[in-house]
């Protein structure tokens, strides 16, 4: 499977290249009042109002600074009925894909309620890179604002 590395604060994570949908520059964010501080606001992608999720506040390592290399990867994400939903993650660079088999990802066999995002973890060089899960990005009360404001849109 094809992995798309990004780095968030101190430490890179694997997202599986069938969710990147494309990776863009930094593009103005409007804040989304009720959001937790991980979604840093609505961005506009072709049209659609998509929440920007910090993957390094997330991570507990402080936000993602607003720089020239600073990337949103635009993933989609499979909710609940089988609708797909676009979300934006905040890395501060975006620079390698790595291939893995199955077997080199396996579960992560720890679940922690404050991290349901990660799923799996491998390790590249002597790096552990944990893989996130995209559809653990946007909890339901994130989703629900976003629906009002694509309602508003």
């Amino acid at each position: 499977m094809l992995y798309v590395l990004l780095s968030a604060g101190p430490r890179r994570y694997a997202l599986a290249a069938r969710s990147v949908v494309e990776v863009v520059p930094l593009l103005r964010l409007e804040p989304l009042p009720g959001a937790p501080p991980s979604v840093r606001g609505l961005f506009s992608y072709r049209g659609t109002p998509v929440p920007a999720v910090d993957v390094s506040l997330l991570a507990g390592a402080g936000a993602v600074p607003e720089r020239m290399s600073t990337r949103i990867v635009v993933v989609s994400v499979e909710e609940p009925g089988g609708r797909r939903r676009l979300a934006g993650l905040l890395a501060t660079s975006v620079t390698e894909t790595v291939t893995r088999s199955a077997s080199d990802a396996p579960p992560a066999g720890l679940r922690l309620p404050e991290a349901p995002w990660i799923e799996s973890a491998f390790v590249v060089g002597d790096e552990v890179v944990p893989c996130v899960r995209v559809e653990a990005f946007l909890p339901a009360e994130v989703r629900s604002l976003v629906d009002a404001a694509e309602g508003a849109a």
